[in-house]
């Protein structure tokens, strides 16, 4: 195995780049990248074993409850929780109206 010459490597890359485009799976850079380091003094050995990948993903994909090993599935926020963008939520909206110490507040005309 090894590093092979510039064109050899790229045949590979350009038949990895099919397989993928062929499967009809979304990978994510995330996921190339991963499965590329793992094998990145072995080429043919990622092209080899890109079948792993995209059994992978194809079962995560069928799957809404799993997730590729390496990656986690965030939830949504609970709808209480959601704001929109710089809306103040939890103790920072309690506090807003809140002066911090040392602060001067301004007497208000009754």
């Amino acid at each position: 195995a090894g590093w092979r010459n510039t064109a050899e490597v790229a045949k590979i890359a350009k038949v990895f780049a099919e397989k993928v485009a062929a499967s009809g799976l979304k990978l994510t850079s995330a996921d190339i990248q991963r499965h590329l380091m793992k094998r990145k003094t072995d080429p043919e050995r990622s092209l080899n074993e890109l079948h792993e990948l995209l059994a992978l993903r194809s079962a995560a994909a069928t799957s809404p409850d799993s997730a590729p090993a390496g990656t986690s599935r965030r939830r949504p926020k609970a709808e209480e929780e959601r704001s929109p963008k710089g809306a103040k939520v939890g103790t920072e909206a309690k506090d807003a109206d809140r002066p911090t110490m040392g602060a001067s507040v301004a007497p208000t005309a009754v």
